[in-house]
């Protein structure tokens, strides 16, 4: 069994939040102040033990079908938070990985927040799905 601290260790996500940072005050407080207020430890307990044995697999390593339930679970969660603009997963491939593997997609799960009053501005904060730990 792995403690608290080994689990948190081996908890790699890749969540990516791109928030564009001209989101409206007001909504964008209220987004946040919601998103805080929905932090616990039961829930975040919750998160660890679904993404420590993803998909009944106790590796998401790259190319595995944990990975594979990973980004599905982590994907499903983005969409369950209101006010974000979309989730969507985005492809792409290591070229040079052995073959099969250099044709399958690898994916990461990108969730955005448009905002309007600065356009231009971007903030992305980011982390690993694909993650390997002991038992």
């Amino acid at each position: 069994m792995r403690t608290s601290s080994s689990l948190l260790h081996s908890i790699g996500i890749i969540l990516v939040l791109v928030w564009h940072s001209n989101a409206d005050a007001q909504a964008s407080d209220r987004t946040i102040r919601a998103l805080a207020d929905s932090i616990s430890q039961p829930r975040l307990r919750e998160h660890i033990d679904m993404l420590q044995q993803a998909g009944g697999h106790w590796s998401r390593v790259t190319y595995t079908p944990g990975n594979d339930s990973a980004v599905r679970y982590v994907a499903d969660q983005f969409r369950t938070i209101p006010g974000l603009s979309s989730v969507v997963l985005d492809t792409f491939f290591i070229a040079t990985a052995d073959t099969p593997y250099n044709s399958r997609p690898i994916f990461s799960v990108i969730a955005t927040i448009n905002g309007t009053t600065h356009p231009e501005a971007t903030l992305v904060i980011g982390a690993h799905i694909d993650c390997s730990g002991s038992k």
